[in-house]
């Protein structure tokens, strides 16, 4: 996996694929393309909102979410 590395309050953090997809789904949602990026998950998906406590085994209703 390739990873990357961030600096954070002085400390070094290694991140990689999960931050990638984080980064790309919030430009989507920037850009305004919630469906398009919805479309590429899985259908069997699971998002939490932990937030909200919110939880999304649906893209449909994931897609109204955003």
């Amino acid at each position: 996996m390739i990873s990357t590395i961030i600096e954070r309050d002085n400390e070094l953090f290694r991140v990689g694929a999960p931050l990638r997809i984080l980064q790309s789904v919030l430009e989507a949602l920037n850009q305004d393309r919630i469906s398009q990026t919805v479309d590429q998950c899985d259908d069997d998906l699971t998002f939490s909102d932990h937030a909200l406590g919110l939880d999304f085994t649906d893209k449909g209703r994931l897609t109204e979410f955003y």
